[in-house]
């Protein structure tokens, strides 16, 4: 064979052999790419020997806050947290549960996101009402922590504590302005249930409504004065604590003399019962 015709076909294989690795090292980067995404919860022991419900994750880039207390989910900027859902069933013996990052989410996969470091905060929901009330009492947290994506294998995150029931009168996080304002309106506020016989036939278990009552400050039970009513339906969301803190809001705006004075009731229209205030006015 001419060496011509030689040196011809070893270049030849050459490049075919650099281009059959450079296809394979593109195969191996692109399924690296779209891996999907994973992360391991952990359920300390001193939080339970098991537990069960709905698994959230939250990721957002960093805020320049300082330790944020919470990454959670937002309905005006519902593009600005990532979340991701798994429902649990149990954390098995070995107390630890692995969430698709990559499954049930919005607004995209943790996969596609670009590469570099989040804010995370995983969240079980045991009564699986998140959607409507958020983080409240029962849930179990973790705490802020942050991550680099794509996550090494073996990532995990610790669940760190139950978050607790509140005092209404007293909500987690107010300011010393609304915590007065709650203290003001409180000798005119009422709060009330009643039984509802519609919800109570439709589930076939006792339902009741409950409601806030705000009335004027020359109000008397035993007087024969008439007041205007006034129903606050609110929003889907709006449940028993953001209802009180609305009307002690209210109370404030129609103290002004020149505001007429009216009854407010304010509704709420969760078939869930909630953990009421301990004094009832």
């Amino acid at each position: 064979m001419p060496q011509a015709s030689r040196a011809y076909k070893r270049s030849t294989v050459t490049v075919l052999l650099a281009a059959m690795f450079a296809v394979t090292v593109n195969l191996v980067a692109v399924r690296a790419a779209g891996a999907d995404e994973s992360l391991e919860v952990v359920l300390p022991a001193a939080l339970g020997k098991d537990a069960c419900g709905r698994l959230l994750l939250f990721a957002e880039l960093p805020n320049g806050a300082q330790n944020p207390e919470a990454v959670d989910a937002s309905y005006l900027i519902p593009a600005a947290v990532e979340v991701a859902g798994q429902d649990v069933r149990s954390f098995g013996p070995e107390h630890r549960v692995t969430i698709d990052l990559d499954r049930e989410v919005t607004p995209k996969r943790f996969s596609e996101l670009p590469p570099g470091e989040y804010q995370i905060q995983a969240v079980l929901d045991p009564d699986g009402d998140y959607a409507r009330y958020g983080r409240d009492a029962g849930d179990i947290v973790s705490k802020v922590t942050v991550v680099r994506l794509p996550l090494h294998a073996g990532s995990l995150v610790a669940l760190d504590h139950v978050v607790p029931h509140t005092d209404p009168w007293n909500p987690a996080g107010a300011s010393p302005e609304e915590r007065e304002r709650l203290s003001a309106a409180r000798p005119q506020l009422t709060d009330f249930e009643i039984d509802s016989p519609t919800l109570s036939s439709y589930f076939g278990r006792r339902v009741t409504i409950q409601a806030w009552v705000l009335v004027p400050k020359r109000y008397v039970s035993s007087g024969s004065t008439t007041w205007p009513v006034v129903y606050f339906l609110g929003v889907g969301g709006s449940n028993y604590a953001q209802n009180l803190e609305l009307a002690g809001l209210v109370a404030q705006m129609t103290s002004a003399p020149e505001v007429p004075q009216m009854m407010w009731v304010f509704l709420n229209y969760s078939t869930k019962r909630e953990r009421r205030s301990s004094s009832i006015v």
